[in-house]
């Protein structure tokens, strides 16, 4: 499910900008060539927000032309909002020869957020999951973890030059 909202706006032939919004979300059963079912027999089990789920996104983009010198300036700016990945055991409890086991809910818990490498560690998380009996499979649904926002700036400067009437070349650096 989803939207997209988006404005242009354009001066002249020098000066565009186009702003977009995306409200979205994605749902799936983990049915993608880099992730497997938990349980083979039940996949309905695994419906679950989707490791592509973005639930907000706004991107500005803009395209300037600089006077004598015809260089195109074009930067793109994105912001996200996080996205979710998921929680394994780190080995295979089912017996099943795939390891993507995921642990059990001791008790319940909001869901754990991703932090920095050097960050505060997730002490109360880790002490509400244990891991599930050999066996069987955890409790605690697929991308379950919530991770962190997205942020991204590109630009491109390009220039074209005449090469004789019908031919020209395009220089550009990202």
């Amino acid at each position: 499910h989803g939207g997209i909202f988006s404005a242009k706006y354009a001066h002249v032939s020098r000066l565009q900008f186009r702003a977009v919004y995306t409200l979205s979300k994605y749902i799936d059963e983990g049915t993608t060539n880099t992730a497997s079912p938990q349980d083979l027999s039940d996949r309905r089990a695994e419906r679950a927000l989707s490791l592509q789920d973005q639930r907000h996104r706004f991107t500005i983009s803009g395209l300037f032309r600089m006077p004598r010198t015809e260089l195109q300036i074009a930067p793109i700016v994105s912001f996200g909002s996080s996205r979710p990945f998921n929680i394994g055991a780190g080995f295979d409890r089912k017996l099943n020869d795939i390891e993507n086991d995921r642990p059990n809910f001791l008790s319940p818990i909001g869901r754990p957020e991703w932090r920095r490498p050097q960050g505060k560690p997730a002490t109360e998380t880790k002490n509400n999951l244990a891991l599930s009996p050999i066996g069987s499979t955890g409790s605690l649904p697929r991308n379950y973890g919530l991770g962190p926002g997205t942020r991204t700036f590109d630009v491109r400067v390009s220039r074209n030059f005449a090469i004789g009437e019908h031919v020209k070349l395009r220089t550009a650096v990202d």
